[in-house]
């Protein structure tokens, strides 16, 4: 959902930078027009004399220098001074006159740089500025159209919402502080005006409102001029509130002793719509009743309605006893036990209300939110004033507590601008208009809701539970009861045939969509036995088929949850696989079969059961909700375009069957040619937008169309193709009522269908992005020994496992080679995020034999901060992990890896985790004039070596260090053991030396070299970024060196200086994070801690 406060701050933020800018450039500008008049004076006295000074003759000068230069300019009063004080020096005249020439031109020249890095950022600025009025204008153009705010708003039919079809419920703009159009245009420099359509002179509109699902107070404050205002800002509300609910969602009570409800006479005729024995409302707070409006039009039925919800909430309070809010409440339990919301109305407080009533009213004010309740009051300031004298409350403060009263938002209509006042902040207001009354809409909606009857299109009613599942044989077609026709006759969906080989289903919001697909499913678990149909299922909205996670049927073997180009590729990629394994299947059983003297060719799917039995080879049904990202992604690259168009055209041979469902499905469409669309004749639509019915039912004639436009929740048009006698296709479409199946049914069926295959501890094979898996040891070694591949000697590179891919793999994994770059970097994420890979990474490390792990961590570095006792842990646990959080035992520990990199017959696999590495290096550049400790310790045995008589001579050459050729370098990499057992753990050195010396260093040079030549070593390093930015503070540190790169969400700036390719983690949301080699790359979940 846009959200229109957010973009506004940054709209305010870019302001007020342009500004900074502008004052910047200007500033610029005088300094600039100062010294061309200083150098034009300048030329003028002295330029015949001596010539001019070109701009290509004047060196480039520092900032410094130049900074310097305008000090003197100003100290100095002027330019005059400043000569005579440089003759002062000796100087010449003409040496004078050419070095101010060239100091100015430089001085110009640095100032037009600077005016031109002001105009890019102001550039800059107004392109931001652009996109964020694109984004900022079709949103707002989409909540007017969404409320029915616009002028051309059609407010005369009505579809009963399945889902809650708006949830949010705009008042109107919050006119707020822009920038002028003069500023516009000077920053535009083509004169275009931004927000056109969101702008009120110099004031933006910011579209203010609130949540259905958030109740609200509210107080209208108006006077007799105003009336007409404050009604529309009532209807507004009202009438957006009952286009977007789903039946049930809330229940309306208006309240007016006064006036017999004239402010909300077009709303009366809802009490019409009242229900009884309503088995997915809660119960104990209901009765199972429910009337969409009530009206208390004496001040004895506002008592009684006031106290009868007061009473209601008592009732609601237990209910929700375990649930903060009504809100949490309903979105656990669902449509199986929910509580309406309620919006009280209430005009003219200030006559016809008890003491009594100003208290329950205070009691909702006060409670309301968390309690399911919105209150509206629509107070006219000028009857208080009337009513003064005679009245025992002055004004709508003295009716309630101070609580109460902050508790409400206030809008103050005014007669030209009103004004609101939320939480203290007041701010100017433009209501927005529904257009008046509406009476056909309210007509439609009690026709529809009270022509309602309880149908027999209810599951339970129409199919027996208990009555034996799988009797049907899906060999020559699947065919699923899922309807009742006109007549009352069970129909089916039928695919899998030669003319209707693949499925489409295509329903706007709130047709009903969702319970048909469930229903499908339902029906195929109960007529169709695991052995004869399964299903594949994939979700890219993550809503539809979340539920089949538990309690899962053993049709369905497969469940994608993701919306990313990774899944869709690898869904794509499983089709194929198992579109080759049945061919190869087929293709062998036809050998088989004429080997043994059969006569007939099998080469289907229909071929092979009529052969082997309904049992041999399952029929597969693969259902895709919101196709229309599949296509879009298919469409990116060509290879998986061409695999969907094989898929529709060869897949039905194989007895596999495509469904796909879609909102909207031009856009899914859109991306096959007509050979796949072809492919695809079986369809069923919902009610829709009409082009959307046109092409779901591939018809285009207006008046054929015309009559579906309308169709009911659940109702459906049914469009299949059959021949004729000319062989000719005749598509038929019938209309129908889909079997509805609440969510206790659905449970019901795949329990007793989990109970009779045996299958009570079946679970299905689940892809969710959002679920995090657990690192399980033995599961990798397993896999591995399976499918990893050993060297001639017997051994196998190090594999690394991160996580479970997107693309469906088993895991995403990495081996380590014995080669430059075989290094690891972690850019981004969460402390969480981070310890989750580096967990990882240890894990698979230590699952060698022979290796050591060395975490190198600068104490302030957030993931060691946060997880430092798990951390210390890997130590416990294994011997070989070392932690090492001290800069000197890191120092010391740098030295100690330089001599097994320089030993290259080394074997001992060694992991150095870095963390805080940036800071570390911080650190470390303070002590750039220090000595390395092994020059230091090296210095210390030569000396030692000269006055010690048991020196051998081989000591003493290796302690020589008076040949000028042997530097810093030859010390470090030379043949001396300079950690040796008689230097480490000699108790009582000779000297002091050995107990003062200090092994803290500027390491940097020595951790890239450690970086660069490690991995040929044997010598592996994990370096743990906070952010990709921490690559700028240690550039001694190249990204060249690290081949594998694991990202987590970050900016398109940030991505670009990590992988070159922002692109690449565009996706990323949620627990993904995305690895890349270096040439390719896959977004992935790692393991949980």
């Amino acid at each position: 959902m846009f959200d229109f406060n957010n973009n506004y701050q940054k709209i305010q933020e870019l302001i007020r930078n342009y500004r900074a800018i502008k004052r910047r450039a200007t500033e610029l500008f005088d300094e600039r027009e100062i010294y061309n008049h200083q150098k034009a004076e300048l030329f003028a006295r002295f330029g015949n004399r001596y010539g001019n000074v070109a701009d290509s003759e004047a060196r480039i000068y520092t900032e410094q220098e130049l900074t310097q230069l305008r000090l003197e300019l100003a100290n100095s009063a002027g330019l005059w001074p400043l000569i005579k004080s440089m003759l002062g020096f000796g100087k010449s005249q003409r040496e004078v006159y050419r070095e101010l020439m060239g100091k100015l031109t430089g001085l110009l020249n640095f100032m037009e740089d600077q005016i031109r890095d002001c105009r890019s950022e102001a550039d800059a600025i107004w392109y931001k500025l652009q996109q964020i009025s694109e984004e900022y204008t079709q949103a707002y153009k989409s909540a007017m159209c969404y409320g029915g705010c616009t002028s051309d708003s059609d407010w005369t039919s009505y579809v009963i919402p399945e889902t809650l079809e708006n949830p949010r419920i705009f008042l109107g703009d919050l006119l707020k502080p822009f920038m002028t159009e003069e500023e516009q245009r000077e920053l535009s420099g083509d004169g275009k005006i931004l927000f056109n359509l969101c702008r009120d002179g110099e004031k933006i509109a910011v579209p203010w409102g609130f949540l259905l699902s958030a109740p609200i107070q509210l107080r209208i404050d108006y006077g007799t001029r105003t009336t007409d205002r404050a009604r529309q800002i009532l209807q507004s509300i009202i009438y957006q509130t009952l286009r977007s609910i789903p039946q049930y969602y809330m229940e309306f009570h208006f309240m007016d002793a006064v006036t017999s409800g004239n402010d909300f006479r077009d709303f009366i005729r809802l009490q019409q719509v009242k229900k009884n024995d309503i088995v997915m409302l809660n119960r104990k707070v209901t009765g199972g009743s429910y009337h969409l409006a009530q009206s208390y039009l004496k001040s004895e039925d506002i008592s009684r309605g006031l106290t009868a919800l007061v009473q209601r909430m008592t009732a609601v309070i237990n209910e929700k006893a375990a649930y903060t809010t009504v809100t949490e409440y309903n979105a656990e339990q669902g449509m199986d036990a929910w509580i309406p919301y309620q919006m009280i109305i209430v005009q003219n407080l200030h006559e016809g209300y008890s003491d009594s009533d100003f208290k329950n009213i205070q009691y909702l004010i006060e409670n309301g939110r968390n309690l399911g309740v919105f209150v509206v009051i629509l107070n006219n300031v000028d009857r208080w004033e009337n009513e003064a004298t005679h009245s025992r409350k002055q004004d709508l403060e003295s009716c309630f507590s101070a609580e109460a009263i902050q508790n409400l938002f206030r809008i103050d209509v005014g007669t030209d601008i009103s004004s609101t006042c939320v939480r203290g902040v007041e701010s100017d207001f433009r209501h927005w208009q529904t257009g008046g009354s509406h009476l056909e809409f309210i007509e439609n909606i009690v026709e529809q809701l009270v022509a309602e009857k309880k149908l027999d299109n209810e599951f339970q009613r129409i199919f027996d539970i208990n009555a034996p599942f799988g009797q049907m044989d899906s060999t020559n077609g699947l065919h699923i009861p899922f309807a009742i026709n006109q007549r009352g006759d069970i129909i089916s969906y039928s695919l899998g045939q030669a003319l209707n080989a693949h499925g489409l289903i295509c329903g706007g919001t709130g047709s009903g969509k969702s319970s048909l697909l469930h229903m499908l499913i339902s029906s195929i678990v109960m007529n169709y036995t695991p052995e004869d149909v399964e299903i594949w299922l994939s979700d890219y909205k993550i809503t539809e088929f979340y539920s089949y996670k538990t309690n899962t049927p053993p049709h369905i073997r497969f469940i994608g949850l993701s919306k990313t180009s990774d899944f869709s590729y690898a869904f794509l990629d499983k089709i194929i696989d198992e579109m080759n394994r049945r061919q190869t299947i087929i293709a062998q059983a036809d050998y088989d079969y004429k080997a043994g003297g059969g006569k007939s060719n099998i080469t289907s799917f229909g071929d092979y059961r009529k052969v082997y039995g309904k049992n041999s080879m399952t029929r597969l049904l693969i259902i895709v909700d919101e196709f229309h990202v599949m296509s879009q992604h298919a469409q990116l690259e060509t290879e998986y375009k061409t695999k969907l168009e094989n898929i529709l055209s060869e897949a039905r041979a194989l007895g596999i069957i495509l469904l796909l469902s879609d909102q909207a499905i031009v856009d899914g469409l859109r991306g096959l040619s007509d050979k796949g669309k072809k492919q695809i004749k079986a369809r069923i639509a919902l009610s829709n937008y009409k082009d959307e019915l046109e092409e779901t039912l591939n018809e285009k004639e207006a008046d054929k169309i015309r009559s579906f436009i309308h169709m009911k929740v659940g109702e459906v048009a049914v469009q299949t193709i059959q021949e004729n006698e000319d062989r000719e296709e005749v598509p038929t479409i019938e209309r129908a009522m889909a079997i509805y199946i609440n969510g206790t049914c659905r449970y019901n069926v795949n329990e007793k269908a989990r109970t009779i295959y045996h299958a009570e501890d079946y679970v299905a094979d689940v892809f969710d992005d959002r679920v995090v898996d657990p690192m399980k040891i033995e599961e990798i070694d397993q896999w591995e020994k399976e499918n990893v591949i050993s060297h001639r000697d017997g051994s196998k590179d190090i594999h690394i496992y991160l996580g479970r891919p997107v693309n469906l793999g088993f895991a995403l994994h990495f081996p380590l080679l014995q080669r430059k770059g075989n290094n690891i970097m972690c850019a981004s994420g969460t402390e969480e995020q981070q310890m989750r890979i580096l967990r990882a990474i240890i894990s698979s490390f230590a699952r060698q034999s022979d290796f050591s792990v060395d975490i190198m961590a600068d104490s302030y570095a957030s993931v060691y901060r946060e997880y430092k006792p798990e951390i210390l842990e890997f130590g416990k646990n294994y011997p070989e992990i070392r932690v090492h959080d001290d800069l000197e035992d890191i120092c010391y520990k740098i030295v100690e890896t330089l001599e097994i990199i320089k030993d290259r017959s080394n074997t001992r696999k060694q992991l150095i985790v870095w963390l805080g590495l940036d800071s570390m290096a911080d650190i470390l550049a303070d002590e750039r004039n220090k000595r390395t400790p092994v020059l230091k310790k090296a210095e210390e045995k030569a000396t030692q070596s000269e006055v010690s008589e048991s020196v051998s001579e081989e000591e003493s050459e290796k302690t020589d260090f008076n040949d000028p050729a042997l530097d810093e370098f030859s010390a470090l990499f030379g043949d001396m053991d300079l950690f040796g057992e008689e230097d480490i753990n000699e108790e009582e050195p000779e000297t002091g030396k050995e107990a003062q010396t200090s092994y803290l260093y500027d390491a940097r040079n020595d951790i890239a070299r450690i970086i660069h030549l490690g991995p040929t070593c044997n010598v592996f390093n994990l370096v743990i970024y906070d952010s990709a930015s921490a690559l700028r503070d240690f550039r001694e540190v190249k990204t060249l060196d690290f081949n594998h790169k694991i990202a987590f969400p970050m900016s398109d700036y940030e991505a670009g200086e990590f992988l070159d390719q922002p692109r690449l983690i565009r996706e990323l949301s949620g627990q993904l994070a995305y690895y890349h080699n270096g040439r390719s790359g896959n977004r992935f979940v790692p393991y949980k801690l």
